[in-house]
Formats: structure tokens, sequence, C-alpha cells
């Protein structure tokens, strides 16, 4: 499992007993238009995995960077449950995007 001190976390989360298999933690953020959404899940990943943004693995390695923000732009507030969802996978972490401006990691058990 990963070790990190919750007071490091910019995001906020919370520990769920009813992730799906393979993931230990869920961590919660939000884009908007002055946060576009392939930058907010950038530091989002940054903080799962305790490290500095520029230390990952390139997020285009999973998805599109420009084409991720062309297609959520700015968030549709109270659309909750309609719109677009998209989902992904960047390294053991499962990505949730929505256009309401909601994203959910699903951080991955560190068991190979």
């Amino acid at each position: 499992m990963r070790t990190r001190s919750r007071n490091q976390r910019e995001m906020t989360d919370h520990d769920d007993d009813s992730l799906p298999d393979g993931f230990s933690d869920v961590l919660h953020t939000r884009f908007s238009s002055d946060n576009p959404p392939s930058e907010a899940i950038g530091r989002a990943l940054a903080v799962v995995e305790g490290v500095v943004p520029t230390e990952l693995s390139l997020l285009s390695e999973s998805v599109d960077p420009e084409a991720l923000d062309a297609l959520f732009g700015t968030p549709i507030i109270g659309q909750e449950d309609r719109g677009v969802t998209v989902e992904f996978s960047v390294s053991d972490n499962h990505v949730i995007i929505r256009s309401d401006g909601s994203i959910t990691i699903l951080v991955g058990t560190d068991e190979e």
C-alpha cells in the first residue's frame, strides 16, 4: 500500500471500504476555466504518487491532454449525471473526469 501524509494532500479524499479490487484509495478534485482538466489531473496524480508534477510519467502516454482540455473546456455546473464522462488509466490509477468539473482518481495498489 502507498504511504503518504494526509496533510500533504491538496485535494479532498476519503477512505472507502467499497473500492473495486486493485484500488486502495480515492481522490476527488475539480477542474475549472482557470485550471484545465489536463493540469488538474497532472497535479492530482502528482499528489497520489507523492512527487512533483515534473517527475510524473507523461499524461500524454495515456490520453491526449489537448483533446481532453478541448472536450471539457469550462465545467457545466449543475449538470450532474448528464454530459460527458471520460475514463482512462494512468499507471495503476484509474481517472474519471466529468463535464460538471469533477475528477475522481481511484488510486491503484502497489501490489504486483
